[in-house]
């Protein structure tokens, strides 16, 4: 009897009452962990807080919708502008896709989601997702993270500095203090990776790789040469170029992947194509961001963020690039009047930084954002199943005015 008695007692906990069964379904969403969506003009990249990468990097399903932000020749940014309705159309299966298919998510109710953006995406783009998200998904709650400052420097153990993003098509900066962005320290240019073959394509000999509207592969091309010289020189040239007509110019061989033909590629052409994305005197180049960065900082903010500087973003991989950006800044606030005034105490060997990053530069934004979602955030930062309710049926259901209250619209927030 006594042995009946225990196997019983035994099976009892194994198998839990309904009660406690119905409990185990309703799980907090603060226990499970967040999903972390990070959206960039040339890749998306998902994975769950708490975790070191992403578990999937996709190519983005939204470089059509936001284009290089730059026209060719033009220093504003030209948006293909889209409504509520047309973005509706394809958060609804991207999102859906994500949850079931990548990450495998049976249940969204108790999940809570970190979106990673920019400070510059449109309105009706967030409105969108909220409503993608809350209606659709019914998750629990949803976090925007403007910018990248914030969750990058997160990566690095620094509460306060500057961060620079370099990726496809444009580079952006921006700076924070004890974890909170400085809005309106935001600045953005047409300086990416792309932009940087594109001057090379400009100063090239080779007519297969000149910029030509008839020939399609060419950009294609001259990508591929350009960074199989930049690697073969060991990175990005830690100097400027210098020219000297009785010294031969050193000549790489390179593979066209679109012909397979093989071309000669000067090394003045690579290292005059990076002299030009570091060039103080251009105002669209690294050094130019970076430091009008700084000055739009209230002055009293200017040194401690000066003593942390994170490159990060696809191109910041590229070895060298932080350290010529370091050489560069220090000889732009001597040479370039405009900046003439952060020489002194500033942008100085003794005070100037540039942050390690342990993570793959990359991916630094997306890590931080995983950290974030496991930190005690306060509720009222984060957008709830009820609070989007109560909105939506307040305003209607429809109107993004209605709604854009609860999705800020970041850059006025500096205003």
């Amino acid at each position: 009897e006594d042995s009946k008695t225990m196997k019983s007692s035994k099976t009892s906990r194994r198998i839990p009452s309904a009660s406690r069964q119905t409990q185990r379904a309703t799980v907090d969403a603060t226990v499970l962990a967040s999903v972390v969506v990070e959206i960039g003009s040339a890749n998306v990249r998902i994975g769950f807080s708490g975790e070191s990468t992403p578990r999937h990097i996709l190519s983005s399903p939204f470089t059509a919708c936001f284009p290089c932000p730059y026209d060719e020749g033009q220093h504003s940014p030209s948006f293909n502008i889209m409504d509520e309705r047309q973005w509706l159309e394809k958060l609804g299966p991207f999102f859906e896709d994500v949850f079931i298919n990548k990450l495998l998510i049976k249940s969204t109710k108790s999940r809570r989601v970190i979106i990673l953006e920019q400070m510059i995406t449109p309105t009706a783009f967030r409105v969108a997702v909220a409503r993608t998200l809350f209606e659709t998904l019914s998750i629990a709650s949803v976090l925007f993270v403007p910018g990248t400052s914030v969750s990058a420097l997160l990566v690095s153990g620094k509460r306060h500095g500057l961060v620079i993003d370099i990726g496809r098509a444009e580079a952006r900066s921006e700076a924070s203090l004890d974890g909170h962005y400085i809005p309106q320290t935001y600045q953005s240019v047409a300086c990416g990776y792309e932009n940087a073959v594109r001057v090379f394509q400009r100063i090239t000999s080779i007519p297969e790789l000149q910029n030509s509207a008839a020939n399609t592969k060419a950009f294609s091309d001259a990508k591929s040469v350009f960074e199989s010289v930049t690697y073969q020189l060991g990175g990005v040239p830690l100097e400027r170029a210098t020219i000297d007509s009785d010294k031969k110019d050193k000549i790489f061989q390179c593979l066209l992947p679109s012909t397979g033909k093989l071309v000669n590629v000067s090394h003045s052409s690579v290292l005059l194509a990076w002299d030009n994305i570091f060039d103080s005197e251009n105002e669209n180049s690294l050094t130019c961001l970076l430091l009008t960065c700084l000055k739009s900082c209230p002055i009293d903010l200017r040194k401690t963020v000066a003593s942390n500087i994170l490159v990060i973003g696809g191109m910041a991989s590229i070895p060298g690039l932080s350290q010529r950006l370091n050489s560069e800044l220090l000889l732009a606030v001597s040479s370039n009047s405009t900046f003439r005034e952060l020489r002194d105490g500033v942008v100085n060997e003794s005070n100037l930084a540039m942050c390690q990053c342990p993570f793959a530069r990359c991916s630094a934004s997306w890590i931080g954002a995983s950290i974030l979602g496991t930190m005690e955030l306060s509720a009222e930062r984060w957008m709830h199943q009820s609070t989007w309710e109560k909105a939506s049926k307040s305003g209607g259901g429809s109107s993004v005015s209605s709604l854009s209250r609860l999705v800020h619209d970041w850059l006025s927030l500096a205003n």
